[in-house]
């Protein structure tokens, strides 16, 4: 399956990180060059890797610090291509946000945690919508803005490490080279990393 959103969001996360010191993105075969150093990124609700502890793969991360054993989670993105309804929204919030570690093997196996300010960043393919005929979109916003407040407000999710979050919704175009989405999650991913 050729995931088309998914490569050129890959794109806009290297170049987010791209000259930034001890920055490193990882990515999911989806969002760059299958069996090219890309690889799936599973979180885990403990240090112990295993089908037990492991609650989700995500699309890609931004790690930040300058050795391996210094590494944080500083973003994660996770990109929907086709179930873009409320609870699968909600789903990857929630599982992203009570994992602890990534454990990964271009990474030693080594357990990487939050950082104490990390951003979850959702992006929701519109391709298949009748844009100005869908509710989906103020729906989303909606969600965005719950999201948000539950960050903010709710003792389970201000206990975790997920302290920033934006929803952003496009196709291919909109994140392509020229679109005003690329424009828009380039500089998110950025300031997300810096704060």
């Amino acid at each position: 399956m050729e995931h088309r959103l998914h490569q050129v969001i890959g794109d806009i996360v290297q170049e987010a990180a791209k000259g930034l010191s001890g920055v490193r993105p990882l990515l999911d075969p989806a969002c760059g060059v299958p069996k090219a150093g890309h690889h799936n990124l599973p979180l885990f609700l403990s240090e112990e890797p295993s089908n037990a502890t492991e609650i989700c793969n995500v699309d890609a991360v931004i790690l930040v610090g300058n050795r391996v054993e210094d590494y944080r989670i500083k973003v994660v993105v996770e990109i929907e291509e086709a179930d873009v309804g409320p609870t699968k929204i909600c789903g990857k919030f929630l599982t992203t946000t009570l994992a602890k570690y990534l454990i990964h093997e271009k990474l030693g196996d080594r357990p990487v945690p939050f950082d104490a300010a990390a951003t979850f960043v959702q992006v929701l393919d519109t391709s298949g919508l009748k844009l100005g005929r869908s509710a989906k979109p103020r729906q989303w916003k909606n969600i965005e803005d719950a999201i948000k407040a539950a960050i903010r407000d709710t003792p389970l999710v201000k206990a975790t490490g997920v302290t920033g979050y934006m929803l952003v919704h496009g196709n291919k175009d909109d994140f392509g080279r020229n679109g005003a989405k690329r424009r828009e999650l380039m500089e998110f991913l950025r300031q997300a990393v810096e704060r």
